[in-house]
């Protein structure tokens, strides 16, 4: 895509500048299987009826065996779909600012045999592992690979995700450089946050200084840990005051709903 077009779309996007929601944190590699139970926690930071405005959560992989195009630019970004992009439609259900809420896979906090915690605020439970995405990507036996290059996850104010809609909020982790995941025109589009910037027209995780990654726990470590991401955003600023960053928590059989929650915070 060429630079002016993607100026102009961002430009048109300049209503979504505050972050309606963002990323608080993730469980990537919960005890026992993977299938159907990894999940992503959110923060709502205004009252939002998804039935009237409706959001979609998009996760990417990125490995050299991963199509289409292994280790390489996704041909459509994040709608890429096949085995490299997965999304969830955020269309029914309702927060409330300052609400903690989740999409991913089955309702327990730290695989099949621990707490169900269903009594939070799930908007989308999928099983992933059986179903295809909503729109597109495969059904897939976890979201998240344990190792290897940077994996994403980016949510847009809108269910139709394309190659040039810009997300309202995006982290990766797990690798810094991620392979080649970008060239002129195409690949993942970032918006403004604390870890990435469109300044001097870098519109793509990978572009210029925008390689920022939430650091995974070591490879050889399996335990299982939920990333609870902290950092403060101001609602009124539309910015984040303190940035996330990774906070691993050792997670239990046993352990409750209100270990993950709290971390990061509104002002």
């Amino acid at each position: 895509m060429k630079k002016t077009a993607l100026a102009f779309l961002l430009a048109l996007s300049a209503s979504y500048a505050q972050s309606q929601i963002v990323i608080s944190g993730y469980i990537a590699n919960p005890s026992g299987s993977d299938k159907n139970q990894e999940y992503i926690q959110l923060l709502a930071t205004e009252d939002i009826d998804f039935a009237q405005k409706n959001f979609a959560l998009v996760v990417c992989k990125n490995s050299t065996t991963t199509t289409p195009n292994p280790g390489e630019p996704a041909p459509q970004g994040w709608a890429t779909g096949g085995d490299r992009t997965y999304k969830f439609n955020m269309t029914s259900g309702s927060v409330k600012k300052g609400d903690y809420f989740y999409v991913g896979g089955k309702k327990n906090i730290n695989g099949a045999k621990s707490t169900d915690i269903s009594s939070a605020k799930w908007i989308v439970s999928k099983n992933y592992s059986d179903e295809n995405g909503d729109g597109f990507g495969n059904a897939t036996g976890g979201l998240f690979p344990n190792s290897g290059r940077a994996v994403g996850i980016a949510v847009f104010a809108t269910k139709d995700v394309a190659a040039t809609t810009v997300p309202v909020d995006v982290i990766f982790f797990q690798g810094t450089s991620g392979g080649n995941l970008w060239s002129e025109g195409q690949g993942y589009l970032i918006c403004d946050n604390d870890f990435y910037s469109t300044k001097q027209s870098l519109y793509f995780r990978g572009n210029g200084k925008n390689k920022a990654a939430i650091a995974n726990t070591e490879e050889e470590d399996t335990s299982p840990y939920f990333t609870k991401l902290g950092g403060t955003y101001d609602v009124a600023a539309k910015k984040w005051t303190k940035a996330r960053t990774k906070n691993w928590l050792l997670l239990t059989e046993k352990s409750q709903l209100a270990d993950i929650e709290n971390g990061t915070q509104l002002q």
